[in-house]
């Protein structure tokens, strides 16, 4: 089965990329990714390359699981696509020649947009018989700028999204000393199970943090990967993949 090349959510053209009959499990893997110019400023951008790499690599590249297909998606918020439903062996790897944080952070607009994506291949694929499942998840440092979009455009798509168990919407943050992620994520309709605050602004040493972006990175992109996808437990193991270690967590701003 041909798929599609993706703009804005909407389903555009074919790409020539065909899904074999079987397994008739579909898992989409999509990653949002801020490309901000405070990620480069605070010295996070080779830690959020290697945590993406490392998921990549390690936990879908790598995988022996035979019970399902998969497909991965990589958007940047203001860059465009680094990849869209690739098999995991096809997408690229991250790196600073095709990663460039230097950007404003269109935090909701970006995230708008992938769900509508998400929703949209979801809704194709299932209309030609594949189960799907899915994991979503938005790394960001900062709230959004230009605030030209609010949260509420994005908790319909989300929550109507995971109303389904197969289908998860995640969130990463890199505290950045100001923005209150916990409320944020709330109103964009990321669940607290399916969320982790790492420590990026913390005082202390900047190793450590580095360590944290790293790992907190590539533990979330791949818990998709690393959870059997069964409708039942989805929602359930995803978000025990999350929880695991608080890692070096950041003082919100309540």
């Amino acid at each position: 089965m041909t798929l599609w090349t993706a703009q804005a959510g909407a389903l555009i053209v074919p790409t020539g990329l065909v899904l074999a009959q079987s397994p008739e499990v579909v898992l989409l893997a999509n990653t949002l990714i801020d490309d901000s110019g405070s990620i480069e400023s605070n010295k996070n951008t080779q830690y959020i390359i290697d945590g993406y790499n490392g998921a990549l690599e390690d936990d879908y590249v790598n995988s022996t699981d035979q019970t399902r297909q998969v497909l991965m998606s990589t958007a940047f918020f203001t860059g465009g696509w680094l990849c869209q439903a690739v098999k995991p062996e096809d997408a690229p790897r991250l790196t600073r020649s095709n990663y460039h944080p230097v950007h404003s952070t269109p935090l909701f607009q970006a995230s708008k947009a992938m769900l509508e994506f998400v929703s949209n291949a979801a809704a194709y694929l299932m209309a030609r018989g594949f189960e799907v499942f899915s994991l979503t998840t938005i790394m960001t440092d900062g709230g959004q700028y230009p605030r030209t979009h609010q949260p509420s455009h994005v908790k319909p798509i989300a929550d109507k999204l995971q109303l389904d168990s197969r289908h998860v919407v995640g969130g990463v943050a890199v505290h950045d000393g100001s923005t209150p992620f916990k409320e944020i994520f709330d109103r964009m309709g990321v669940s607290p199970d399916h969320r982790k605050l790492l420590g990026g602004m913390k005082k202390g040493d900047r190793s450590q943090r580095g360590r944290d972006i790293r790992r907190g990175a590539a533990q979330t992109m791949g818990a998709g990967a690393r959870s059997q996808t069964d409708r039942r437990t989805w929602q359930e193991e995803t978000s025990r993949l999350f929880s695991i270690d608080e890692l070096n967590a950041g003082d919100e701003n309540d």
